[in-house]
C-alpha cells in the first residue's frame, strides 16, 4: 500500500516537473496530474508485489539450502562418531 501512495506522489512530482520545464503553469490539465498519479500508484503497487515475491523467493531458497546444509552436518557427524568409536573398539 505505502508503495502505491509513493509511487502517486512521484507521478504527481513528475507531472508538475514536467509543467515546470516547459515553462508552463504548475496545475496546467489536471487530469493529466491525475492520470500521472494513477500510472505511478499502479507502479509501485506492481514494483511492491515483485519485491515481496523475490524476497519469498530468496528466503525460500535460503530455508533448503539450509536444510540440506543441515542433513550433512548431521551425516557427517554420525561417519565420524561411526569411525571414533570403529577405533575406540579395535584390538
Amino acid at each position: 500500500m505505502v508503495n502505491a501512495w509513493v509511487g502517486a506522489a512521484i507521478g504527481l512530482a513528475a507531472q508538475i516537473v514536467t509543467n515546470g520545464a516547459r515553462l508552463l503553469p504548475l496545475s496546467r490539465r489536471p487530469w493529466e496530474h491525475l492520470a500521472a498519479m494513477g500510472l505511478g500508484a499502479y507502479i509501485g503497487k506492481i514494483w511492491g508485489e515483485y519485491q515481496r515475491d523475490k524476497i519469498e523467493r530468496k528466503e525460500y531458497r535460503l530455508r533448503r539450502e539450509l536444510e540440506n546444509t543441515r542433513r550433512e552436518n548431521r551425516m557427517r557427524l554420525q561417519q565420524e562418531e561411526g569411525l571414533q568409536n570403529g577405533a575406540t573398539h579395535s584390538p
